[in-house]
């Protein structure tokens, strides 16, 4: 009884690696290395970059306005933090990392037109954590607690849930 092995195949990037994955689209070998995830199967790097969703294409200027929002509006997030916590520093240790997460979130995106990005995930979290900064350095208030800081966690799973690619 006989089966039929199959010949090893090699990447067409690394002929040292062999693999059973083959581009969805031409049909070269390609490693785990060299795959890249698509909405309709595997992909070969060359078969990505020949067609790429409009929705991740992001012009430097745009990251470069995205960034001057970001530090801005992170700064006014942190001066209310720190104004507002010295009222009642538990409930807005827990609200106001959460808005900012949602704030920052639905403005970046207004901004680059719906588009997503890893560097927007990280423009959109670093909103939170320098709001947090000025909060502390600037205004003396230390977080209460863990729940400050899973709040600070909710608000950035808000931003990475809406901006990631």
């Amino acid at each position: 009884m006989s089966r039929d092995v199959p010949k090893k195949q090699f990447c067409y990037k690394h002929p040292q690696i062999s693999t059973l994955i083959s581009c969805n689209k031409c049909g070269v070998n390609i490693c785990t290395k060299c795959m890249v995830s698509s909405v309709i199967g595997m992909r070969c790097e060359n078969c990505v970059q020949a067609k790429r969703h409009h929705l991740l294409q992001i012009k430097p200027f745009t990251y470069i306005i995205v960034g001057i929002f970001s530090i801005f509006m992170a700064i006014i997030m942190g001066f209310i933090w720190g104004i507002l916590a010295n009222i009642y520093a538990f409930l807005f240790d827990i609200i106001l990392p959460i808005v900012a997460g949602f704030i920052g979130r639905e403005s970046i995106s207004i901004i680059v037109k719906r588009k997503r990005s890893m560097g927007l995930v990280m423009m959109g979290v670093s909103i939170i954590l320098i709001a947090f900064l000025i909060k502390v350095i600037i205004f003396g208030v230390f977080p209460s607690g863990w729940l400050p800081f899973i709040a600070m966690a909710i608000g950035s799973y808000l931003v990475i849930d809406k901006l990631k690619n």
